[in-house]
């Protein structure tokens, strides 16, 4: 894994930059873990929290649209997700 790749990975977790302390903590880690050095990261969040945020931000009076954008999401998803979590 290249240490660009880490860096991504580690900062989408934290939802900051990593320290280099957290950087070399995490990559001495993964290698004990993953000595072939291959690991999958998922790029997109998975679909079940996109759900639980869009139904929290339109409990919290957000419209689609705003959702929408707030989650890279269109309109349309994010109005699929919602009339399907209703009763």
């Amino acid at each position: 894994m290249s240490r660009a790749v880490l860096i991504i990975a580690l900062a989408r977790v934290l939802q900051r930059q990593p320290t280099p302390e957290e950087y070399e903590i995490h990559r001495l880690a993964l290698l004990e873990s993953c000595p072939e050095g291959r690991m999958h990261i998922p790029s997109k969040p998975q679909q079940d929290s996109l759900l639980s945020d869009a139904c929290d931000l339109r409990a919290n009076g957000w419209s689609i649209r705003r959702i929408a954008r707030t989650l890279h999401m269109s309109k349309s998803a994010v109005h699929r997700q919602l009339s399907q979590t209703r009763p």
